[in-house]
Formats: C-alpha cells, structure tokens, sequence
C-alpha cells in the first residue's frame, strides 16, 4: 500500500518543453494521483483526530495532578495524627483500670 517512489539522482530528466504553451509538466498526473490520495487519507483521518481530540480534553492536566498531590499530602498529615490501635487500646484498658479502682474503692 506504500505508492512512495525512491528518489534517483541519476535518472534522466525530460527535457522541458520551451515552447510557452499550456499542458502539465512531465510526471504532474502522477504528482496529482499521490496529492489525491493524500487528500483521501487525511479525509480517512479526521473523525479519528476528532476523538483523539475529545479524549485529550477530559485529561488531567499538570495542575490536577498537583493539586491532587496537594491533598493526599493533607489527608496523609491528617492520618499521622488520628491516635494508633495501641493508643486506643492504652486508653481501653485505663479506663477499665480505673472503673476497677473505683468499684474497689466504692467511689
């Protein structure tokens, strides 16, 4: 499907018509039929290019992406600071401790 030709340096060249009239150079029907296909390709394309398009609008952006940063860095501050299952556990078995003190001391 490739309709590319490599480029002889040592090919021979048309000799160009001198007379000044009209018609196309040498070698411009097939430089029409490639401009053509080109056209016909770039058609093929441009409702793929439309959802690519689309597609790349609903991307985060760099601004997202740290804003996000931002917060997981905020919540992650948050949850160092929340009390660990040894703390509470700690403060389970002293308040315990301290309901047996008092029941013992009739308080």
């Amino acid at each position: 499907m490739d309709d590319r030709q490599p480029i002889a340096k040592d090919r021979e060249r048309a000799p160009v018509d001198g007379s000044g009239g009209g018609g196309h150079p040498p070698g411009m029907d097939e430089l029409t039929r490639r401009v053509d296909r080109m056209e016909t390709i770039l058609d093929q394309m441009a409702p793929t290019l439309a959802r690519i398009d689309e597609r790349l609008k609903s991307l985060a952006t760099k601004e997202d992406v740290a804003k996000v940063g931002e917060r997981v860095a905020k919540v992650e501050g948050a949850v160092e600071k929340l009390p660990t299952t040894l703390h509470l556990l700690g403060f389970i078995v002293s308040v315990l401790a301290l309901a047996g003190i008092a029941k013992f001391l009739h308080i």
